[in-house]
């Protein structure tokens, strides 16, 4: 959240890197499914080369470790990438780690409060922690997970609060019908 205005992690990855072209998950699907040939279960397939990409490692570093295949896999995910013009969503949000530093569009903030509710993979952590350096007023970060820093209670306050205080923030998260039914439960008995 940065100032009153909430964005989610992925509209801030689009902030900081107007004009990528990232791969949707069908897309990324399919060229996993070229990438990777008959014989090795696609979701699998997907699962690694997605966890590659957040840590960035390289075909390179892999044959160092004899994970041959698993080299060549990643080097035809990118090489497919490529031709297509399109952008893995971890190759991204490096892009926009190194984005924040100089980015235009952060300058209109003092400081920063990310609430996370999982804990950041390096390259998102990479992101978040350049966003920091980048604001003034710096930032912190608010984790709701199972070694967090906020208690379920305190979860469920902010976001109630978050929810009946803000209207746009609650029309982000939940669908037209939801948001009527958390009206209807706030307005008093009677009315």
């Amino acid at each position: 959240m940065l100032a009153t205005n909430a964005v989610t992690l992925d509209e801030l990855v689009r902030r900081l890197t107007p004009g990528v072209q990232e791969a949707t998950i069908g897309q990324r699907l399919a060229l996993v499914s070229a990438a990777v040939g008959d014989g090795v279960p696609v979701r699998y397939a997907f699962d690694a080369l997605g966890d590659l990409k957040g840590t960035r490692v390289s075909p390179a570093q892999l044959r160092k470790v004899d994970a041959q295949a698993l080299a060549d896999y990643l080097e035809s995910y990118d090489r497919l990438l490529r031709k297509f013009d399109l952008v893995d969503p971890q190759d991204r949000r490096w892009m926009a780690a190194s984005n924040a530093l100089e980015s235009e569009w952060l300058r209109r903030f003092e400081s920063v409060i990310v609430h996370a509710i999982y804990d950041p993979n390096p390259a998102e952590f990479a992101m978040l922690h350049n966003v920091m350096e980048r604001l003034p007023g710096g930032g912190t970060v608010v984790l709701f997970n199972a070694t967090s820093n906020v208690t379920p209670t305190r979860f469920a306050e902010w976001t109630w609060q978050q929810f009946v205080q803000d209207e746009q923030l609650a029309n982000k998260a939940y669908p037209e019908y939801v948001s009527q039914v958390i009206i209807n439960l706030i307005q008093p008995l009677g009315d």
